[in-house]
Order: C-alpha cells, then sequence, then structure tokens
C-alpha cells in the first residue's frame, strides 16, 4: 500500500487530488504545512506527496518551488485539478441576506485570493486565513457561530454538514490549480514529454537567452518560467522552467542547457497533464 502524504484535512482540494492519483488503496496522510510534506517523502516516511505549484488565478505557490530546490525530491506527475470554490455556513437562511447577517470568511490564503469578487461585492466581510480550506470548513462547525463562514469544496459542506450559500465564488471558471507529486526515487515514466528544471546562470549579458535559445531552435515548447532570488546573492536568481518534448528529445535538449547554465537541477520528466 502506497503512504501519501497531502497539507490539508479531507475534503480540501489536495485531498481530492491525492485520491484522483492514488485512489482508495492508498494510505493518506494530511499535514498542516507543505514542508511537511517534503520532510517526511525525504525521510522515507512517505513513499510521495502532494503539493500544488500554481494555479491560474493566484499564480505560483512560491513556498513550493523553494522547497522542490531544497529537498533531493523528483516529479513524477502532475494534475490539473478544476477549483470550484463556495462560500458555506452553518445551515440556516440562505440567500444574500443571509451573506449580509456573515462577519468573517476563512479559506486558505490562496482561495482568499481567488474569490476577490465575492468580498467586492459583500465589503464588510473579514477575510481569515487558514491552513487550508477544508480545515476552514471544519473550524466553522467547531465554533459553532452562525456569523462565521468558509470557502471550500463542496465535498468538504458534505463531509462536514455545511449549507452551501453561494456556488462558484471563484472570480473566473476558468479557474484551475497544478499539483504535481513528489517522490524519493526517479520513477521513469515510458510516454514523459514533459521536464521541470531549476537553474542559476552566470550574471552576464545574454546568459538567460542562451539557455532559451536552447529550446527555441530544438522545437521545444516552454510552459513556465519562473524566477526566484538566491539568499545572500544581491539580485541574482534561480529560475524554475518546465518545457515539453517528444521522445528522444529531452537529454540532448538537458546536455546543453547544462554547458550555458551555472548550475542544473532536474526535477522530473514526466507526462504532462491537461484541463
Amino acid at each position: 500500500m502506497s503512504t501519501v502524504s497531502y497539507q490539508g484535512i479531507p475534503g480540501s482540494f489536495s485531498h481530492m487530488t491525492a485520491c484522483t492519483l492514488f485512489g482508495a488503496g492508498a494510505q493518506l496522510f494530511g499535514t498542516s504545512q507543505f514542508r511537511e510534506i517534503f520532510e517526511r517523502v525525504s525521510a522515507g516516511i512517505d513513499d510521495a506527496g502532494v503539493v500544488p505549484l500554481e494555479n491560474t488565478l493566484a499564480g505560483s505557490v512560491y513556498e513550493n518551488y523553494d522547497l522542490l530546490l531544497h529537498h533531493p525530491l523528483q516529479i513524477t506527475a502532475e494534475h490539473y485539478l478544476r477549483v470550484e470554490h463556495h462560500l458555506l455556513a452553518l445551515p440556516g437562511k440562505s440567500g444574500d441576506e443571509r451573506i449580509r447577517c456573515l462577519s468573517r470568511v476563512f479559506s486558505h490564503q490562496k482561495a482568499l485570493e481567488q474569490c476577490q469578487l465575492l468580498f467586492r461585492e459583500f465589503s464588510h466581510l473579514e477575510c481569515s486565513v487558514h491552513n487550508d480550506t477544508a480545515g476552514a470548513a471544519k473550524l466553522v462547525v467547531d465554533r459553532a457561530d452562525s456569523s462565521l463562514a468558509a470557502i471550500a469544496s463542496e465535498e468538504a459542506a458534505k463531509l462536514y454538514g455545511l449549507q452551501i450559500l453561494r456556488r462558484n465564488v471563484e472570480d473566473d471558471p476558468h479557474n484551475f490549480t497544478r499539483f504535481v507529486v513528489v517522490s524519493r526515487a526517479a520513477v521513469r515514466v515510458v510516454d514523459a514529454n514533459k521536464c521541470s528544471i531549476i537553474f542559476s546562470l552566470r550574471h552576464q549579458p545574454g546568459s538567460l537567452v542562451r539557455v532559451l535559445d536552447v529550446l527555441s531552435r530544438r522545437g521545444l515548447n516552454l510552459t513556465k518560467i519562473e524566477s526566484r532570488p538566491i539568499a545572500g546573492k544581491l539580485f541574482e536568481y534561480n529560475f524554475y522552467a518546465d518545457f515539453e518534448f517528444a521522445a528522444g528529445q529531452a537529454e540532448a535538449a538537458l546536455e546543453e542547457i547544462s554547458a550555458n547554465t551555472q548550475s542544473l537541477q532536474v526535477l522530473g520528466l514526466y507526462r504532462a497533464a491537461h484541463s
């Protein structure tokens, strides 16, 4: 039986993703912090971990990009989850009149960022950050206060007995989160067509262009590039990049990229997900 860690509790989007990827046969363990996932998998406590890397509305989860750099783990799969946020509260009256009686809304920071139109419409509502969306739903139940609400999934509403006051409060319906699976050992994916890397560059003109030129000349599709500051180095950065490739293209491209970088870490070769 596989053991898999995720951030949050049952009903969270990470939990839903872990269930989809590993099925009912896996033993799932929820953590309170993302770093605990990396620590548990690195230590061999869990076989794999499921972590979010980016959202189409709120952008990148920078903490997890930094954790990828500092832990010797490999990305072995990715999954795009359609994220539907609902406003949940204790059972009772419904409609906008009920929402106007609320005072505070709990959820994960990224979920709150994805629902700004709701808070513009009901400007009296106070945002309160919680570790995860499902945990916010459970908090509302535990406090038994009808003035409190949570933004979470329909699954969380069912699990914790909450009423959905308004469905799909995300700012845009095209709201997806990209999750990845991390593990200690590289898993050979026969049909891999996507690669994730971290690299640093010599602090000189044209260094990034030379790396991007490798991908361009070889016809490889760059799907993401992200920079993060290097601690202790003034305005120097690590770059995180994803690119798609066809069979036989990755090895030669990585060799050429390595020749044009100061350091290169391959995070994984895996099958690209599709929305």
